[in-house]
């Protein structure tokens, strides 16, 4: 009853399916050059595909797209073939972000870093950014995509830790991130982003993950609190 009473209101607002699974879930094959090329290929996207067709939906975005991944194996003997994130030419992997933050695939963005270069499926209209500061204090990442200018997400200067997000439109085929203003002694750690193809505000909204200990639960702005966190060991527990 409630999954009926929640499909009853897919045209005026978003629903989220969220798939678990292993490593394949993800796209990830033993062999190299035989996995899927495309986000859109993975089974949570195929699965959102299926639903949208079946309920009289328009195709909509690939969803969650998370910041980092061990997508390539370094002796070249499996992987995913699909386009990731990429930092300076390479594939971006995670870092202490993710365990801080406890959101699988949630990656560092910091002053001097490099941007994080996201691949944005055709169709796209827009994308939502969402990061958090590690210590009570602001920053600004700055959103580029290729075919339009800039947004500018800022997390607020306040002594709590918050979820700020913000979003850019008509990217093109790809999207960039960089933090801009950084306070000293804090972090910006990207957690991820939302794509769409005008689905923003309904239909179904696809997010997978192909490592089942930890799912990708996307934040809402203001929504998430953490119980405890640390400068020094960046570790974090969060709750949704």
């Amino acid at each position: 009853m409630a999954w009926t009473n929640t499909i009853a209101q897919r045209f005026s607002r978003p629903i989220t399916v969220l798939t678990l699974g292993d490593s394949r879930a993800n796209g990830w094959r033993n062999t190299p050059d035989v996995g899927v090329t495309d986000r859109n290929q993975l089974f949570g996207d195929r699965v959102a595909q299926l639903l949208r067709a079946h309920l009289g939906l328009p195709t909509g975005g690939r969803g969650w797209i998370p910041m980092s991944l061990d997508g390539y194996s370094v002796d070249g003997t499996g992987g995913c073939d699909y386009p990731l994130p990429t930092q300076d030419g390479n594939v971006v992997v995670p870092d202490w972000a993710e365990s801080w933050a406890n959101v699988p695939g949630a990656h560092s963005l910091l002053l001097d870093d490099d941007p994080i270069r996201i691949p944005i499926g055709a169709g796209c209209t827009s994308v939502e950014f969402y990061g958090v500061n590690t210590n009570p204090g602001g920053w600004t990442v700055t959103m580029t995509g290729e075919s339009t200018g800039t947004a500018t997400v800022t997390n607020a200067d306040s002594p709590y830790i918050n979820i700020s997000s913000g979003s850019l439109a008509a990217p093109g085929s790809w999207v960039e991130l960089q933090c801009t203003t950084l306070p000293t002694g804090n972090d910006c750690v990207a957690l991820g982003c939302i794509e769409y193809a005008g689905d923003e505000d309904f239909g179904i909204r696809p997010l997978t993950w192909g490592w089942p200990e930890s799912p990708p639960y996307p934040p809402r702005a203001g929504s998430a609190t953490p119980s405890t966190a640390s400068s020094t060991t960046h570790s974090a527990v969060w709750t949704w």
